[in-house]
């Protein structure tokens, strides 16, 4: 079912085909969609004929943390099974909304433009605008409503040590809520992880490899239903260390290179960096 059919019209019936119903597969059976949606009937009488030929159909797979470089990046998905994805921030909305809605390719969302704070990590990290930094409470409420008129999903917020402060977070997750829109944030380390459950953030995202999440971190997390996306090969990637190509490359950003030696000083747990602690982390919620 590529971007040549049109599922508003079209009729197909796949068959041969296992189903998957969260548990079990059934035996060979056929599909039919009818005006993209599946309907209750074998008829296939009017319908483009799909030979599932023994295989298995399952629901879209969703991957809960992807970052969009363009096109390619939904094709990848498409290819591999997964229906929608949850970007992480893609801006400006010029590059954005031309990969919303793509027929036949992975459907997103989206926060659009991250917030931080200049002075932070991510600040000194990615090329952000002046209009992603969010230097007190009561710059939140427009950096909230600029994102809305931008068409945002979601309100991603970056907790890092040094970032935004508390009361920052605060004011952006409850900015958001009151608009009635979710909040991710991204937290990598221990600090930030406890700074983001404080703030209220629906949905964290990767975990902290600084140290392990204790038992009142892993409780809270219970208790509010707060989800956690926890990235792991991602994490287990960054503990291997960076080569030499990207050690140069992070050499000749002086203003970077200061920036993350100045969070390893702060950072009391900065010793004790290891894949093992978010792995941990994960076991424990």
């Amino acid at each position: 079912m590529a971007s040549s059919l049109d599922a508003a019209e079209e009729k197909l019936a796949i068959t041969r085909v296992r189903v998957f119903n969260g548990q079990h597969f059934s035996e060979p059976r056929t599909v039919v969609i009818a005006r993209g949606i599946i309907v209750e009937t074998d008829d296939d009488i009017g319908a483009t004929i799909i030979d599932g030929n023994g295989g298995f159909l399952l629901p879209g797979l969703i991957d809960a943390h992807i970052h969009l470089k363009d096109k390619s990046t939904l094709q990848q998905m498409a290819e591999y099974g997964i229906t929608t994805g949850l970007d992480m921030a893609t801006w400006p909305p010029s590059k954005l909304d031309p990969l919303r809605g793509c027929i036949g390719l992975t459907d997103i969302r989206s926060p659009g433009l991250p917030a931080t704070c200049s002075g932070s990590i991510h600040s000194h990290i990615l090329p952000l605008p002046q209009e992603g930094f969010v230097s007190s409470p009561g710059d939140a409420a427009q950096f909230v409503q600029d994102r809305i008129t931008e068409g945002a999903d979601y309100i991603k917020v970056i907790a890092d040590v040094p970032g935004p402060d508390q009361p920052t977070l605060n004011a952006l997750v409850a900015e958001a809520h009151r608009h009635k829109l979710l909040v991710v944030a991204h937290a990598s380390s221990f600090t930030p992880f406890s700074m983001a459950q404080e703030a209220e953030a629906d949905i964290i995202t990767h975990t902290p490899t600084d140290k392990a999440l204790d038992g009142e971190s892993v409780a809270r997390m219970v208790a509010s239903k707060r989800i956690s996306v926890p990235t792991l090969a991602m994490m287990e990637g960054l503990m291997r260390g960076p080569n030499f190509g990207a050690v140069l490359r992070l050499m000749l950003r002086p203003a970077t290179f200061l920036a993350i030696i100045k969070a390893k000083r702060n950072n009391p747990h900065g010793g004790g960096q290891r894949y093992e602690n978010a792995r941990d982390s994960v076991k424990a919620m």
